[in-house]
């Protein structure tokens, strides 16, 4: 009989109660050994299991962070008179700064401090010598608005700290897989990443205009899974698009990519060439072409906003069978019944969906709706001028 679990075991277990801050901070206190395996698992991303807007916890963490700078970082910041030791010198337990895996945390605890430049910059170096396996970066966490004395007369300029350049990026980089950024980021961090970084999974873009630099970062990719791209670009292209060689690059990752969210993207993104997505959401205002013969014979979850329930029913009947999820808000109710004749019979597994009712629909094709949809659990209607006492007639039938 086993006396005691093995370290695999409690790893396992104190994995798939990560979510649980009260009981990892019980099974912190059991024993020394238990400790070892749960302080890794709460650095890993530990403003998940604090309250960042409580200036007194951030204090903490940012308190243990900076005992970890080498007497070299300490003595340059004193230096530049920033003080930034805490009043007694403790002894760490661990090296926590280690464990991380989200550089973010440094633009967060030191938000409020003066000089934060130089003390973000050092605490940058730390993280990336440390770190051996960032797998998050929000690029804005790296940039800082250079001297706006030397550019009197344009808008302040952002750069960012050259992380790909600091001792040990090409390791502490290499595993990155989530990158947050905006294509008027400064080029550089893009072109330092794409030297190091080929595990970029999920990005989330804010795109004011094309940039080749961005372009190429995502082009080097092995395998893409997630996009989430926000069109933030003054001018919507009638005849051709203002971000060609973005969409270029993607076009080329999407036969990986599986989660799919646009908002207000141009008429020419290529949406027929992503034809093994799980995941699509779109909030648009108009009708894309493209996306009228576009195949989704994977799909499963639907979201669509300010579109036409034509276009959303041409999307479901080139489904094959897979969608759960049919969540829209759309600005007609004009063809209803041919999206309710959709659901009904490409829909076999529809378990969320949205429907559209007026009195011209309530009759066979909302029966059939119910009687073919047999796995809901959840119904959200949208109505105009219907009957309801009609509807929840029919539901008892």
């Amino acid at each position: 009989m086993m006396t005691k679990l093995n370290r695999d075991i409690l790893y396992l277990i104190f994995q798939e109660i990560n979510e649980d801050k009260n009981s990892l901070f019980s099974c912190l206190l059991v024993n020394k050994f238990w400790c070892k395996l749960i302080v890794p698992i709460l650095w890993r991303d530990p403003l998940k299991y604090i309250n960042s807007k409580r200036k007194d916890k951030l204090n903490i963490i940012y308190n243990i962070i900076t005992l970890h700078l080498s007497e070299e970082s300490r003595n340059f910041l004193k230096s530049k008179n920033i003080n930034i030791i805490p009043m007694e010198q403790q002894k760490l337990s661990f090296n926590y700064v280690s464990f991380c895996k989200y550089i973010d945390i440094i633009a967060i605890i030191t938000r409020t401090l003066s000089q934060r430049k130089l003390l973000r910059e050092e605490l940058l170096k730390l993280f990336i010598s440390e770190c051996s396996n960032i797998i998050s970066l929000e690029t804005s966490s790296v940039e800082y608005i250079r001297d706006p004395i030397s550019f009197p007369f344009f808008r302040l300029q952002v750069s960012s700290y050259p992380i790909y350049d600091y001792p040990g990026a090409n390791i502490s980089l290499s595993n990155l897989c989530e990158l947050s950024c905006r294509s008027d980021d400064h080029c550089s961090i893009f072109c330092g990443l794409a030297k190091i970084c080929r595990s970029i999974e999920k990005i989330s873009m804010i795109i004011k205009q094309d940039n080749n630099y961005l372009a190429e970062l995502i082009n080097v990719q092995n395998k893409i899974k997630y996009i989430k791209l926000f069109d933030a670009s003054d001018i919507i292209y009638q005849y051709s698009s203002n971000l060609k060689d973005i969409f270029h690059v993607l076009e080329k990752q999407a036969h990986s990519i599986l989660y799919l969210n646009l908002r207000r993207i141009d008429p020419f993104f290529p949406f027929s060439k992503f034809i093994n997505l799980e995941t699509l959401i779109l909030y648009l205002f108009y009708d894309p072409e493209d996306l009228r013969a576009a195949v989704f014979s994977k799909l499963q979850i639907l979201e669509l906003e300010s579109i036409s329930l034509n276009i959303a029913t041409n999307i479901i009947q080139n489904t094959n069978g897979n969608l759960w999820k049919v969540k829209i808000d759309v600005y007609s109710f004009e063809t209803s019944r041919e999206y309710i004749q959709a659901i009904y019979k490409c829909c076999p597994n529809i378990k969320y969906v949205s429907i559209y009712l007026n009195n011209q629909n309530l009759d066979d094709d909302v029966v059939n709706f119910l009687i073919n949809c047999q796995h809901l659990e959840a119904i959200e209607i949208y109505n105009e001028n219907f009957d309801g006492k009609k509807f929840f007639n029919l539901l008892n039938l």
